[in-house]
């Protein structure tokens, strides 16, 4: 029988896998919504410039 301290290596590592294997998919995802939004009307137009 391993010991706690394999036990909750081998969780750890796992558990970090995954949250690596998530955010990789909404990476992903985020890019393509990102390439197929299309921009607004007044998107060329400075609409992110400030005005003092």
């Amino acid at each position: 029988m391993p010991g706690s301290t394999e036990v909750t290596h081998d969780t750890f590592v796992s558990g970090m896998g995954v949250a690596c294997t998530v955010a990789g998919n909404v990476a992903v995802v985020a890019a393509v919504v990102a390439i197929s939004a299309k921009r607004g009307e007044n998107a060329g137009a400075g609409a992110g410039a400030a005005h003092v």
